[in-house]
């Protein structure tokens, strides 16, 4: 965007979310250039305004369900004879399982023009048994077995649950 700015373009940024707009304006790297940034969903903006060109960082990363309501969109707010253009990100998920510790990573790799970056997700597993074994050990104990966190039955037959644990006296 910055760099569109500064060619002396008319540029406004659109995202959801307001801590990615602040990175944007505190890296924007020359405040004399002036870029609109819009803080809201670009698949609902409502905006009266046109573009000449649209780009968007990600399109890979949005939904099938999603791109289409994106692209009617783009499709709206587009000049005749405008452009769009879409920059795909490659992602990869990669899952690792570790049955006897019952902890899994998920690896997500993130590929896009000039980098990529990885993230990583452990998730411990437990059975109702191995998680108060553990609260036990440190000093809880359960006081609850729920389904769920909004505190439906527990059910031995679903693939989650909850506890509610207290210090033990």
């Amino acid at each position: 965007m910055n760099r569109l700015a500064g060619s002396g373009a008319t540029v406004t940024g659109i995202d959801l979310s307001s801590r990615s707009l602040r990175h944007a304006r505190a890296t924007s790297g020359n405040p004399a250039v002036p870029v609109r940034y819009l803080n809201e969903n670009y698949l609902s903006n409502t905006e009266e305004a046109t573009y000449d060109l649209m780009v968007m960082r990600d399109f890979g990363a949005v939904t099938p369900p999603d791109r289409a309501r994106l692209l009617d969109v783009v499709r709206d707010h587009l000049v005749p004879d405008g452009a769009f253009s879409p920059r795909p990100c490659s992602g990869f998920h990669h899952t690792y399982r570790y049955e006897p510790e019952r902890v899994s990573l998920d690896k997500y790799e993130i590929v896009k023009e000039g980098g990529a970056r990885s993230h990583l997700s452990w998730t411990q597993y437990y059975s109702p048994d191995t998680l108060a074994t553990e609260l036990t050990t440190t000093g809880f104990e359960v006081a609850e077995l729920l389904g769920d966190v909004a505190g439906t039955p527990y059910d031995a037959d679903a693939r989650q649950f909850a506890v509610v644990a207290t210090v033990h006296e």
